[in-house]
């Protein structure tokens, strides 16, 4: 009857052990799941947070372009015009650039449903100084229309 009592004993263990390593087993699968998905929402929001820093420098060097727009800067006319209009053309072309990438971190924003709120945040914060920058640029060019015809 020892011997029984002694078999009965051994094989619950090892069918308890045998339950728990598959336990084991499943939780360290779900881990992993986890941790991938982890490392994708990190990296998925490291490059929105570049492309966010890309942006800000964009505006930044517009702004330096608007700066260095003075129609007494260069000496003669024809040098003042051509002055005027690359700067005009780095303008434009950042400003396609950065458009371009906020439309992106829309996109991204759309797909990705663990962004922020501070995220949305700042993405509309972007689009918003494009428009201003945008309507700024509309108005520098205008303005610099009527200054080339005078000339």
């Amino acid at each position: 009857m020892k011997k029984y009592l002694i078999l009965i004993m051994a094989a619950t263990a090892m069918f308890v052990s045998c339950q728990n390593g598959t336990k084991q087993k499943a939780l360290i699968s779900q881990n992993d799941s986890l941790q991938a998905v982890i490392a994708e929402r990190d990296a998925a929001l490291n490059e929105m947070i570049s492309t966010i820093n890309a942006v800000e420098e964009g505006f930044r060097a517009i702004n330096e372009a608007q700066g260095r727009i003075n129609l007494n800067s260069a000496t003669s006319e024809v040098s003042r015009k051509e002055t005027l209009q690359n700067d005009i053309l780095f303008i434009h072309e950042t400003l396609a650039k950065n458009k371009a990438q906020i439309e992106k971190l829309t996109a991204e924003l759309s797909k990705n449903k663990s962004a922020s709120k501070q995220m949305q945040q700042m993405i509309i914060k972007l689009q918003e100084q494009l428009e201003v920058k945008s309507k700024e640029i509309e108005e520098l060019n205008k303005m610099l229309e009527d200054i080339w015809r005078k000339l």
